[in-house]
């Protein structure tokens, strides 16, 4: 489980916690920026930890570390058949203040530069009209070094359902969840009559399919459907 707190202007923190166990302290140098009508964070360079830090002993001292924040990654972004694609927005929410980002070119890449030396977050999203027949590059975690990665996008399918509650009638507002072997997820939620349509990777075999919503009177109810392939109708009852 996560505590956050904040550094005062003398870079001192207290947070209370559930109880004695040894815990982890983590220093990341996001400064909170607030101005009249918008709150930001600025990501600093600044790292530190403290492992083992047993609550209500001893103050901590933690010496942050500074790291560098001079590096690139190159990003070509491609069509379903390896084609480049022009125009596409890149960026990182995690590799610096402001977040890097930028558009392809014409041979579909973009260097994004003055990166942080750690694991980033990189995204692309769609300029103009989107293509239903297609997905979206899932999301590349990388530390930047000066390579070039690929994010490619993928030829769309969809899994098509109803979720029906213990007594047999449609139900709306639940959330359904198709997850992928590498953690990967795609969501959907049903309509009134208790529809959904879930885009989903038309070159993946299977899914594993999970409808979840609250029921006034069972409470959270669950439905888990293994190996459903791309192109399905399903029918997913409480039982």
């Amino acid at each position: 489980m996560r505590s956050l707190a904040t550094t005062d202007d003398d870079g001192r923190f207290e947070r209370m916690v559930g109880g004695p166990q040894p815990l982890d302290v983590l220093v990341k140098g996001n400064v909170e920026r607030r101005d009249r009508r918008t709150v930001s964070f600025e990501r600093l360079p600044w790292r530190g930890e403290a492992r083992g830090v047993v609550p209500g002993g001893p103050e901590v001292t933690i010496r942050c570390r500074e790291i560098a924040s001079d590096r690139t990654i190159t990003i070509r972004v491609t069509d379903p058949d390896g084609a480049p694609l022009a125009g596409m927005y890149v960026w990182s929410f995690n590799a610096g203040t402001p977040p890097p980002r930028g558009e392809t070119d014409d041979a579909g890449i973009v260097v994004l530069e003055g990166l942080l030396a750690e694991e980033c977050t990189f995204m692309v999203n769609v300029v103009g009209e989107p293509r239903p027949e297609w997905l979206a590059p899932a999301a590349r975690h990388e530390t930047p070094a000066g390579q070039t990665i690929e994010m490619r996008f993928r030829r769309a399918a969809q899994i098509t359902g109803t979720v029906l509650g213990r007594d047999g009638e449609p139900v709306s507002g639940a959330g359904v969840t198709a997850r992928l072997a590498d953690g990967s997820t795609f969501s959907a939620t049903t309509g009134a009559e208790g529809h959904f349509a879930l885009p989903v990777p038309a070159d993946e075999p299977g899914f594993a399919l999970t409808a979840s919503w609250v029921d006034r009177t069972t409470g959270l109810e669950t439905i888990e459907r293994k190996a459903v392939p791309p192109d399905t109708d399903v029918t997913l009852q409480a039982k």
